[in-house]
């Protein structure tokens, strides 16, 4: 059964690479759910991210104050109010555009998912004795990672809901994708009973 476990890990994330590269680069979508900022606002970000050497990071502004102190609760208040409110995902160092370290730790990564997928079909077999049952099972698992991750930063971070929309269809297309490949090579085998 291992075996079939990491056929269907490698199978299902080949399957999810080669839908990545349709949604993200072929179809265009990437145009809908992102924009770039203002020429003048990209040069101005730009300048003071290099100028002040601002470390690579998570940056949220307003950032919530870390003490209780009154004044500055107030403050970090107005600042949420009046906006904007923005999460930035900064990295420092310049890089080559999708280098091939970033394509084989996003294959690994979806390697790794479709793994514990897989695992957990092979867990559930008993009583997923069917394709469509198997089917569903994974689909289900991908999709609780879908409504776990990207509606909640809508809610928690402002994400944009378009963005947020456009994240749902590519992971759950790609569940689906995984759930195919899997429920199609973790199956139940048949006993020796059987078989004779």
């Amino acid at each position: 059964m291992a075996g079939r476990i990491i056929l269907a890990a490698l199978f299902s994330a080949i399957a999810m690479f080669f839908w990545g590269f349709v949604y993200w680069s072929v179809s265009g979508v990437t145009y809908q759910l992102m924009e770039p900022l203002p020429e003048s606002a990209q040069a101005d970000i730009a300048a003071v991210l290099r100028r002040d050497k601002v470390p690579s990071g998570m940056y949220v502004y307003p950032m919530p104050p870390k003490t209780p102190d009154e004044e500055v609760a107030k403050d970090f208040e107005e600042l949420h109010l009046a906006g904007p409110r923005f999460q930035i995902a900064h990295r420092l160092e310049g890089g080559e555009v999708m280098a091939p370290r970033t394509m084989i730790l996003g294959f690994v990564h979806m390697f790794v998912v479709a793994l514990v997928a897989a695992f957990l079909t092979a867990m559930a077999l008993p009583v997923l004795d069917s394709f469509g049952k198997r089917f569903v099972f994974v689909a289900l698992v991908a999709l609780l990672g879908v409504l776990w991750s990207n509606p909640g930063d809508v809610i928690w971070w402002h994400h944009s809901p378009v963005y947020c929309l456009g994240q749902m269809v590519y992971g759950g297309v790609g569940g689906l994708v995984m759930a195919a490949f899997i429920a199609g090579i973790v199956r139940p085998q048949p006993s020796i009973a059987n078989a004779q």
